[in-house]
């Protein structure tokens, strides 16, 4: 398999550490023109009103509280992921915020806590990350399995070194051009602007191990204890991603294996309690028939304005999502 082209990572800070805030996001501008400031004020409110269903979740960081600046961040990083567009002092939607939004209209599982993601939020926002942040994601994660059991300050202080090598050996791979520019302006970023590696680390890794343990790729009850293990879904996970442990000492993808891979070999790891079946065992009129039911469903909440089209890659996305 080849080795990504693509370098994907997001500005995120520290505090941003609960995905749920990106679904009330979303759902708060929905599909209208929104102005920002009342975004912002909107999503203090629905913070407030959850406040006691994140203090019984299984970890209570990321708040969102009654100051702006927590609420902005979260807004800054649906705008840095493109789940929303900033238009002056106004946003909607984007393309892949329009596919959150329409899974959380037709998701009939029950909601208990809002932080507790459904199968719909943790199928949609892990494929979403790796499209976005896999360099980043990939690192923390791949830096869990190596270092088990391993405290967040060794986790920081292991940060650089493992990103370093990654951004060198993926750089010598990818052809000549615009992403290997990126990639090689970031690799000097963190070689000689880096002074303390671990307070930049601070702003990359403990935002990444939330969203794992939001997707339930870690272990709960360690977490809590400041220790970091895969749980039994996220070993099964790590093993579905392409390794170049012997050639390049990494996991990545690529966008060709999250279009053909993703949900075939790694979906099914993080949803609990269903069971998926493969292809071959269910009867081609059955498929057909459900299919048909989703692709409809899709059509009616994406048909473009005076065409009889969809775009592609989002209908694609949300039909094996609910499927």
């Amino acid at each position: 398999m080849p080795v990504d082209s693509t370098y994907r990572a997001i500005e995120a800070n520290t505090k941003v550490r609960r995905l749920a805030y990106l679904s009330a996001l979303v759902n708060i501008v929905g599909r209208q023109e929104a102005n920002t400031d009342r975004v912002v004020d909107e999503l203090i409110k629905w913070g407030s009103a959850h406040s006691n269903d994140l203090n019984t979740y299984v970890n209570k960081q990321g708040a969102v509280t009654n100051s702006k600046l927590s609420a902005k961040r979260y807004v800054d990083v649906a705008f840095s992921s493109n789940l929303l567009v900033k238009t002056m002092a106004t946003c909607r939607i984007a393309h892949e915020g329009l596919l959150l939004h329409e899974l959380l209209q037709s998701n009939t599982q029950i909601q208990g806590n809002p932080f507790s993601l459904t199968n719909v939020e943790r199928a949609f926002y892990l494929f979403h990350l790796l499209a976005t942040d896999a360099d980043i994601l990939l690192t923390v994660l791949d830096l869990v399995k190596k270092y088990e059991l391993s405290s967040l300050k060794n986790l920081q202080l292991s940060f650089r070194d493992n990103y370093l090598l990654r951004l060198i050996r993926k750089s010598s791979n990818m052809p000549e051009g615009p992403e290997r520019q990126k990639v090689f302006e970031r690799k000097a970023q963190v070689e000689h602007i880096w002074k303390r590696p671990e307070r930049y680390a601070e702003h990359l890794v403990p935002t990444r191990l939330n969203w794992l343990l939001d997707f339930g790729l870690l272990n709960p009850e360690l977490f809590n204890k400041h220790t970091f293990i895969l749980s039994n879904a996220g070993r099964e996970f790590s093993t579905s991603l392409p390794i170049y442990a012997e050639s390049y000492g990494y996991s990545d993808i690529t966008t060709s294996w999250l279009h053909k891979s993703y949900f075939g070999e790694s979906i099914s790891h993080l949803l609990s309690p269903i069971k998926t079946r493969p292809w071959q065992r269910v009867q081609m009129e059955e498929l057909s028939n459900l299919i048909t039911k989703e692709f409809e469903s899709a059509f009616n909440r994406f048909q473009m304005v005076g065409t009889k089209a969809v775009p592609l890659d989002i209908t694609i996305q949300y039909i094996c999502i609910r499927l």
